[in-house]
C-alpha cells in the first residue's frame, strides 16, 4: 500500500528508519483519473521500425560530404517526421530551409558516438516534390549517415530511408545547390 501525509512530519523516527510508525498515515486516494499528455513527436517516429542503411559518399577523403534524396508527398501533408543518426557533425535541410545544425563534435580528433534525433517537419514539408538534404563534417575519414522518414497525408503515406538512390558528393560547399555538379549515387 501507498501512504500519504499533508504536513511534513520533522518529530519521530524518518519514513526510511527501522522505528518508523506508519500507522498514523492515511492510505493514498486512488483514483480512475485518465492523464493526458501532449506528444512531443510523431507517434510513427517512435513505433516505426528503421527503414535506413548506412550510407557514406564514395572519395570522401577530406572528411566532408553531402547527402540528398527527394521524395513525393501525394498531398499537404498532416505529419511527416525524419530520423537522423550520424557520427559527425551535420546541417539537415528540407526544401532548402536548414532545419538543424549539430555541429559539437567539430573540432575532435576522433567520430563522435553516433546520436539518433527524431525531428518533426511536417512544416517544411508540401504536396508534390520535396528534397531532404545533409552536409557533414567528419573528423576521421568518410562521414556516414543513417535516416528514414515518413510523411502521413490524410489516409495515404509515404516512407524513406538512406538506401543506394540516396545522391551524395564528397564536399560540402553547394550542397543546397541543386543544380550543382558533383552529385552522383
Amino acid at each position: 500500500p501507498w501512504y500519504c501525509g499533508r504536513t511534513w512530519e520533522r518529530a519521530g523516527d524518518w519514513w526510511f528508519g527501522k522505528k518508523f510508525d506508519e500507522r498514523r498515515w492515511p492510505l493514498a486516494p486512488v483514483d480512475d483519473e485518465a492523464f493526458r499528455a501532449r506528444l512531443m513527436t510523431q507517434p510513427d517516429a517512435v513505433t516505426s521500425a528503421g527503414t535506413g542503411a548506412w550510407v557514406s559518399a564514395p572519395d570522401a577523403t577530406a572528411g566532408q560530404a553531402a547527402f540528398r534524396h527527394t521524395f513525393e508527398a501525394p498531398a499537404r501533408p498532416t505529419a511527416a517526421w525524419v530520423r537522423v543518426t550520424a557520427p559527425a557533425a551535420y546541417r539537415m535541410a528540407v526544401n532548402g530551409v536548414i532545419v538543424d545544425q549539430q555541429e559539437a563534435s567539430v573540432g575532435l580528433e576522433q567520430s563522435a558516438v553516433p546520436v539518433r534525433r527524431t525531428y518533426d517537419v511536417s512544416a517544411f514539408v508540401r504536396a508534390g516534390r520535396n528534397e531532404l538534404a545533409f552536409a557533414l563534417t567528419s573528423p576521421a575519414g568518410s562521414p556516414r549517415l543513417l535516416v528514414d522518414g515518413g510523411v502521413t497525408c490524410g489516409t495515404e503515406g509515404v516512407t524513406f530511408g538512406t538506401d543506394a538512390t540516396w545522391e551524395s558528393r564528397p564536399a560540402v560547399a553547394g550542397w543546397l545547390d541543386e543544380a550543382g555538379d558533383g552529385w552522383g549515387p
